[in-house]
């Protein structure tokens, strides 16, 4: 077998060719290092029809598994379908890139023709790809996310401390608080991504509502320029096509957490 090389981005991409979306598909370098000498791994293109019908394809077995384990969300349902459609492109169990995850997810929940027997609606499942949608808020008290976040702080201070070492930066530190945060408050799905929206919640809570103690390290010393960036990326930036959010999704985002339109109202 001669070898041929193609050079392509890895993953599942997106493209528009003649007004239609046409999917491209790579078998990443991890799964290329599983073959055996001499097989060659060949670029392959996705019209819409044809992932929607490897999707059909797979819809059988993700039904199966739900009727063994009940997804957690609609979200979770999803991205099981995904996880199902990937498995049958690059085998079980493998990694699949976030962005594609989204994308493809994307495609299921607004144009894939689930079966009757789909637990979920349309208007589900477009919510579940709706960051911070408030349909899949969950029903739980902003108080109680702060006792626990509280708790979650000080547990890791102490931990910090005894083992000597400390967060890379701002962004670690509280994200951190907030997956310990939230794995304490609710049931941790099995699929990756299946959280968000909980997770989602919880930061935002925690961004608007809580005073991290003064033991805290360095959290929000870096506040001013994320600030100034945040401010101008809601005002002037436009995010390519190929995004798995909309601008206007993380412009709402965005101004949520750094409470502009309050700051605007007052000046």
């Amino acid at each position: 077998m001669s070898k041929q090389k193609h050079k392509a981005k890895l993953g599942l991409h997106v493209k528009q060719r003649s007004g239609h979306r046409a999917f491209t598909y790579q078998v990443p370098p991890e799964v290329a290092d599983r073959l055996p000498l001499g097989i060659n791994v060949v670029l392959r293109s996705f019209t819409r029809d044809e992932l929607l019908a490897l999707a059909r394809q797979a819809e059988p077995q993700v039904l199966h598994r739900l009727m063994a384990q009940p997804a957690k969300n609609p979200l979770e349902a999803l991205l099981l379908m995904v996880e199902e459609v990937y498995g049958l492109l690059q085998g079980k169990g493998l990694p699949i890139p976030h962005a594609q995850q989204i994308e493809l997810a994307q495609l299921l929940a607004h144009v894939y023709d689930f079966s009757a027997r789909w637990p979920y609606s349309r208007a589900q499942m477009e919510a579940a790809m709706t960051p911070g949608h408030p349909s899949l808020r969950p029903d739980l008290p902003d108080e109680q996310i702060l006792v626990v976040a509280e708790e979650v702080e000080q547990f890791l201070l102490a931990k910090l401390a005894q083992e000597d070492i400390t967060f890379r930066d701002p962004t670690q530190a509280g994200m951190t608080l907030v997956h310990l945060t939230h794995d304490l408050l609710f049931k941790k799905s099995p699929v990756l991504g299946a959280d968000h929206h909980e997770m989602y919640h919880v930061a935002h809570v925690l961004a608007q509502k809580y005073t991290f103690s003064s033991a805290w390290p360095v959290l929000g010393a870096d506040h001013h320029e994320m600030y100034h960036v945040a401010r101008v990326l809601t005002q002037n930036y436009t995010f390519s096509s190929a995004w798995p959010y909309s601008t206007e999704q993380v412009k709402e985002v965005l101004r949520a957490l750094f409470k502009f339109d309050e700051k605007q109202a007052e000046e």
